[in-house]
């Protein structure tokens, strides 16, 4: 036992260094340690790295890189979701929450995930489509959400796969509220074309938290900044602007294939192409308005939105085109919606104040 000690009294500074970084890593090492330092008769051969029947200074050597070897491993990987920032409509009683996907360096053909909130104080009625390309289905379970979102080529670049639109329930009582998701899994297509579910420790399965306060005691003004003027512009001031935009809904009925995979050459200027939801929106809008000139509208206080006007929103992830302006809101065409033409959506005003992130119009000034 004498040398035992000798050999202890020899590494007891690797020992103990290595003590702060066994705990950093989560390892035990204590006994050996004990073991070490004290007469201890009642050693059970764990640390006989080389099998010699003893631990000496050559085990202790080998564990000392194992221990730094832990201490080491790489932090476990950011999932490649977000939720981004939430928008709060008091005057609609609505939450909008983003779910994000980041750029990768694989081809993901699909995820499925949950979201999870308080089902006694909110509901999910909708979600709205961002500037990915996909489609999903998604079913409701015990107050969770579930969704499973098929996406296409551009996936790997990231970007908004939809924005979870949430009602807050009557009676809701002030306080901060968690939205999150959860039991994320994602299939990814490799270069041979097999598809594989990537493990938790390459995609970790949840994505994080986003915290929403509700006042029911004081409602915030809903309002951008700047403001948007709702007070609207009736639709028979351009009947000729409507009726040439509509025009192309025999040719582009709902729910006509329409991806990002579709592209328009814009007679407007400032871009020369648009493709998915921006393609559409220049195609009608050149159909209205020919070879005019069109022009961006950053600061929107003093305008006021107009038939034919395109707006850029969902926190420019989407362009879509008025076809109406009335007391409630805008009613709107659009391409890329669930991968298709639609007609008719309705925006509120509210909606258009916490969405709008700029106009395009080729009204002249």
């Amino acid at each position: 036992m004498k040398k035992v000690k000798t050999a202890a009294l020899i590494l007891a500074s690797v020992v103990m260094a290595a003590s702060a970084a066994s705990a950093a890593a989560g390892a035990d090492y204590s006994g050996l340690k004990n073991y070490l330092m004290l007469d201890s008769d009642s050693f059970s051969g764990e640390y006989d790295i080389n099998d010699d029947g003893k631990t000496d200074v050559f085990d202790v050597c080998h564990l000392k890189q194992q221990i730094l070897y832990e201490t080491e491993k790489p932090d476990t990987p950011e999932s490649f979701f977000s939720l981004g920032e939430a928008s709060i409509d008091s005057s609609e009683k609505k939450i909008y929450i983003p779910l994000v996907l980041s750029p990768t360096d694989y081809y993901i053909s699909k995820f499925s995930l949950e979201l999870k909130f308080d089902s006694d104080s909110f509901l999910l009625s909708y979600l709205n489509e961002g500037d990915m390309c996909g489609q999903w289905s998604w079913s409701v379970s015990e107050g969770n959400v579930e969704i499973e979102y098929i996406t296409d080529e551009t996936s790997s670049y990231g970007g908004t796969a939809f924005i979870a639109e949430y009602d807050i329930n009557e009676g809701v009582p002030e306080g901060y509220y968690e939205f999150s998701v959860e039991n994320i899994r994602v299939t990814v297509t490799d270069d041979s074309g097999e598809e594989r579910v990537l493990t938790a420790e390459e995609c970790p399965e949840n994505a994080g938290v986003s915290t929403v306060y509700i006042d029911n005691t004081v409602s915030p003004p809903v309002v951008t900044d700047p403001p948007v003027v709702t007070t609207p512009a009736p639709v028979h001031e351009a009947p000729e602007i409507y009726n040439a935009m509509i025009a192309l809904k025999k040719d582009y009925p709902d729910g006509t294939p329409w991806t990002n995979d579709n592209g328009y050459a814009w007679n407007g200027g400032i871009y020369s192409m648009g493709y998915g939801c921006a393609g559409f929106a220049f195609m009608l809008s050149d159909a209205a308005f020919g070879n005019l000139p069109a022009r961006i509208i950053e600061d929107w206080s003093n305008y006021q939105i107009r038939v034919g006007d395109i707006l850029r929103v969902n926190n420019d992830g989407h362009s879509v085109i008025v076809l109406e302006v009335n007391e409630s809101g805008v009613v709107l065409a659009e391409g890329n919606y669930n991968n298709s033409v639609h007609w008719g959506r309705k925006m509120s005003w509210s909606e258009v104040n916490n969405t709008l992130t700029y106009i395009m119009t080729r009204y002249p000034e």
